[in-house]
């Protein structure tokens, strides 16, 4: 019972912060999900997508219905205290900027694309436009505006207006309609907490993933991030595939690679498997599917291993050699720079530094 009420001030708290983030950002368009400003008190319901509905839980001790998204001076403090443990965390600290450093919305990799989510599309296939600060977005647009912001909340000045709205969209980024890392109509958090109805838990996912399925729109995809090369391909993680009811997690005619089946334990049943390793050498791309891990303890007593089937997926008309990589482009242009500089000291277009005062016998010194 004690972890329960903790659950539930938590999730309240929740609730609140997640409200005043949606009163600060219209453009969000989530207006009606800040379901704590929704709720009739008294008659213990409250209204979600137009609808009225009775609430399964209706102790809100913490609430005042006067000004519900308003936190109580101990909220507060617990929120401080859990934003200045997060702060001071050097582990956690070390992996944010790792994160910033190395990370993005999308990377292109050897020709390669890589994404966590969805691009965004609309039931007949396009591109879908989000509208934010008054501009539409589709596509890589889209993407790029979403890692600025994202930046936005980490590299701007403390306590600034940029900061803030940057880290408000960090949370929409979470759970927003059109957010390319989500790919979902609605993150359904109250209404699985507080609605006996499921009709109100489904969290459609974004028509992109059924178009997927076609060849095309993998290519539209390659196309709209500058990648035309028959050998590359688009990475996608983010929606566990579920192998165990025979989906394959090669998609778009070959074009495209969902690699995430599950690693987490959790997904096991769902999937069947416990995920995917994608392998990329000078073939070309190899997809190794792993079974579950019981224990350590049947692996010894039944001599067993991890079981992994691995397949090519790809082949590449021609063994790949690390001058055809990015970090082979990179040290061949590094050899380039290196060369031009050894002929400008040669030529004395440079001046060797140390040498300033010495004088050679039949230069310009005297002799």
């Amino acid at each position: 019972m004690r972890v329960a009420r903790m659950h539930k001030a938590v999730t309240v708290m929740l609730l609140k912060a997640e409200a005043a983030v949606i009163a600060r950002n219209p453009d969000f368009g989530m207006q009606g999900q800040d379901y704590i400003n929704r709720i009739d008190y008294e008659a213990g319901t409250v209204r979600c997508a137009g609808k009225e509905y009775p609430l399964t839980d209706t102790g809100f001790p913490t609430v005042d219905p006067a000004c519900p998204a308003r936190m109580t001076a101990r909220e507060q403090s617990i929120l401080d205290e859990m934003v200045r443990a997060f702060r001071e965390s050097e582990r956690l600290q070390r992996h944010i900027q790792f994160l910033y450093a190395r990370g993005g919305l999308y990377k292109i990799i050897n020709g390669n694309l890589l994404y966590h989510g969805a691009v965004p599309m609309t039931p007949d296939g396009r591109f879908a436009a989000e509208e934010f600060e008054g501009r539409q977005y589709a596509g890589r647009a889209l993407f790029d505006y979403c890692d600025r912001r994202a930046r936005q909340g980490y590299f701007s000045p403390e306590n600034s207006a940029a900061r803030r709205s940057g880290q408000d969209f960090l949370w929409y980024l979470w759970c927003g309609a059109g957010s390319p890392v989500f790919g979902r109509s609605a993150m359904t958090t109250f209404e699985r907490l507080y609605i006996a109805d499921a009709a109100t838990h489904v969290e459609r996912k974004n028509p992109y993933y059924t178009h997927i399925e076609r060849a095309e729109t993998a290519e539209r995809i390659l196309r709209e991030f500058g990648l035309f090369e028959a050998g590359s391909h688009i990475i996608n993680g983010h929606v566990p595939v579920r192998a165990i009811e025979g989906e394959s997690p090669v998609k778009g005619g070959g074009r495209l690679v969902v690699i995430d089946g599950g690693f987490c334990r959790a997904y096991h049943q769902r999937t069947g498997i416990a995920g995917y390793t994608l392998v990329f050498n000078s073939r070309g791309l190899a997809l190794r599917t792993h079974q579950p891990f019981e224990s350590t303890e049947k692996a010894i007593r039944e001599d067993e291993d991890i079981d992994s089937r691995s397949e090519y997926i790809y082949l590449s008309p021609r063994r790949v050699l690390v001058r055809d990589t990015d970090e082979g482009r990179a040290r061949q242009a590094m050899i380039s720079d290196l060369r031009k500089l050894v002929d400008a000291y040669q030529n004395g277009l440079l001046r060797q530094p140390g040498l300033e005062n010495a004088a050679a016998p039949g230069t310009f010194g005297v002799v």
